[in-house]
Parts: structure tokens; sequence; C-alpha cells
């Protein structure tokens, strides 16, 4: 599997890059004590942020959580779907977290990407903005909570 991952982030050439898998690299959660997650850390986040990839997706905890940049690749963790919510935090790698049910929404505009994350009632919980557009660096636009 990570030969695939490595062949297939190689040969994009789109403009975004995002990955998906189940479980979170970085969280606060309950989950954040597994003994695999170390390892899982030390294999994968160097290819995210060799091959550029924008942002991780991730489930597993029951929450939404999004990290502060690792090497330039930012963490969602977002398992807030509807199962019975985790307890989480901010800490050293979690800029922004939330025990809350949500849904995640990524706007793609050319260069500009957009995400928010909405709980269940409609409020904005957590939003970001990225671009990378031809004439700036990749820039973060918007990195706050609401």
């Amino acid at each position: 599997m990570l030969q695939w991952l490595q062949t297939d982030l190689a040969a994009s050439t789109a403009r975004w890059s995002f990955v998906f898998f189940h479980h979170a690299m970085f969280t606060t959660g309950p989950h954040a004590a597994d003994t695999t997650l170390a390892d899982m850390v030390a294999t994968l986040e160097p290819v995210f942020s060799q091959y550029d990839v924008d942002i991780v997706f991730n489930g597993h905890d029951h929450a939404y959580e999004r990290s502060v940049p690792q090497n330039g690749v930012i963490y969602i963790v977002s398992g807030g779907g509807g199962a019975s919510l985790y307890d989480v935090s901010t800490g050293d790698d979690i800029f922004f977290a939330a025990s809350a049910h949500h849904v995640v929404r990524v706007q793609l505009d050319g260069c500009i990407l957009s995400l928010r994350a909405i709980d269940a009632a409609g409020a904005l919980l957590d939003q970001i903005a990225l671009a990378k557009c031809p004439h700036n660096a990749y820039l973060p636009l918007l990195l706050k909570r609401r």
C-alpha cells in the first residue's frame, strides 16, 4: 500500500492533493494512545510532506479535530457522523477540536480552497481557507476558529 501511495502521489498533476483513510494520525481522542500511531506518523507523514499533500482526512475518533500544520500538511479528523462522541482537546498538534456531530464541507474555487466544519444544528464549528494561486506561494488565508 505504501508503494502504491507514493506512486499515485508522485504521478498526480492536480493542484490540490487530499488523502483519506480511517485511523487518525494526529488526535487527542481516546485513540491517541494506540500503539501503532507513532509508526503511522513515522511512515506516512514524510510521504505526505514530500508529495505536497494539502489535507489528510481521517475518522476513527468520534469528534472533529484540525491539526496545526505538520510540515505543510493539515490533518482533519471528521468522525462526528452520528455515533457517541469522544472527548477531545487542543494540544501541541491540534489547533481546534470539538466533540460535536458535524459534517465537513470543502469547496474548491480554482486556486482557493475553503473548508467548513458545520455542527448538527447548522452552526459553524471551524473554518479554513487556503490559496495556491500562481501569483503567490501556498498561503494560508484563514486559519481560525469561528
